[in-house]
């Protein structure tokens, strides 16, 4: 997560330099925040903050950010598949992981083991382009 940070101010840093342009800062960013290894919690899930609702659902959706991989994976109605996508599950609920940990064949596989390229490949099977 630090290292994505540091990547994302770098970036921030040679746009404004003038060294990079607007298009181009837009496609390493999401370059370096979609990568297929990088952790999804953090960039398209986080904790959720409100204490009440933790207990049942332990993790909310970044929604822009979800719609921004959606965009980056080159699908035109990018609005209705994060409106489908984020509407029948919830990130880390007890049916996604089971889900995962059959597509991983790993039956250990937690929230915070789920990466950026099992959601692509999730989103890939399930939506056309």
């Amino acid at each position: 997560m630090k290292k994505q940070m540091l990547n994302k101010e770098f970036l921030k840093m040679q746009k404004l330099a003038g060294l990079i342009t607007e298009g181009q800062y837009k496609a390493r960013l999401n370059e370096a925040m979609f990568d297929d290894n990088a952790k999804a919690l953090g960039i398209l899930f986080q904790s959720n903050e409100d204490e009440e609702e933790r207990e049942f659902t332990p993790y909310e959706w970044d929604r822009e950010a979800v719609t921004d991989l959606i965009k980056s994976m080159g699908y035109e109605d990018y609005k209705e598949v994060e409106s489908e996508f984020t509407h029948y599950f919830s990130p880390g609920d007890e049916d996604e992981i089971r889900i995962f940990r059959a597509q991983e064949n790993n039956p250990e596989l937690e929230p915070t083991d789920l990466t950026i390229g099992m959601y692509k490949r999730s989103i890939e099977k399930e939506f056309e382009k």
